[in-house]
């Protein structure tokens, strides 16, 4: 039976779950994902609240060390709020700690291993950045939504992977939507159309971009913890108003 295209091998609040678990292996895998996964959002986050990029960095690689070292997330509780609204607030909450008691971070001494940030991770804040004069609560946002759009492009190829489509959806994916659920403006050329009538290929093409809006949408009830599709579409524009600052 194929899987639903929205369906993720761990999800975040699963992550977060994991973090509590009483096995250190399980626990530390899942926060190498959760760090890997929204480190940027954090990071972009710590740079426009006025921290240079190496206290940035120490100020993101600290906070997914204490979740781990003092439990911080073991009081997030799925049922009561959006887990980027839970990582925002707490990790200000982290920042407040740092510049009243002047941390240092703790590399070392018995402190479990969380990787690093990536080498170009200042680069790659510039480039989501630029010279915008976003508030760090708009960036974070917008940058929880861009990392929300590309989980949900992934979940997209491993579905078409799995369907033994992945040759398809190379052949489409330039056809979807950057950073927005809904198809772009206008008609895109179709010159390069990889053999396919252009019927053929506009019909693989709706498919593709109504699968993605069903695997952003299948995110965005992990990360609410929600069915209501009132809720659900509010979060959605609520992301796309992001996107779109």
């Amino acid at each position: 039976m194929a899987s639903s295209p929205g369906v993720f091998p761990t999800t975040c609040w699963t992550l977060v779950n994991r973090v509590r678990d009483d096995n250190a292996a399980v626990r530390q895998a899942a926060l190498d994902e959760l760090c890997r996964a929204y480190w940027l959002p954090l990071y972009a986050f710590a740079r426009r609240s006025g921290f240079d990029p190496p206290d940035a960095e120490d100020a993101v690689q600290d906070f997914f060390i204490g979740a781990l070292q003092r439990d911080l997330l073991a009081r997030a509780d799925e049922q009561v709020g959006k887990l980027r609204n839970l990582l925002c607030i707490a990790f200000k909450r982290h920042l407040n700690h740092r510049r009243r008691h002047e941390q240092a971070l703790r590399r070392g001494g018995g402190v479990e291993h969380v990787p690093l940030l990536p080498r170009d991770a200042e680069e790659r804040y510039l480039s989501v950045a630029g010279e915008s004069l976003e508030s760090p609560d708009q960036i974070f946002h917008r940058q929880w939504a861009r990392n929300l759009v590309e989980r949900a492009q992934q979940a997209l190829r491993s579905w078409y992977e799995r369907e033994g489509k992945g040759a398809l959806f190379e052949r489409l994916s330039a056809y979807l939507p950057c950073d927005s659920v809904e198809a772009a403006n206008g008609e895109e050329p179709l010159e390069d159309r990889a053999g396919m009538s252009v019927d053929t290929f506009r019909i693989a093409r709706h498919r593709m971009r109504k699968r993605l809006r069903e695997c952003i949408r299948s995110e965005v009830r992990e990360t609410t913890q929600s069915t209501d599709p009132v809720l659900i579409e509010a979060e959605i524009r609520e992301l796309l108003q992001a996107l779109s600052a």
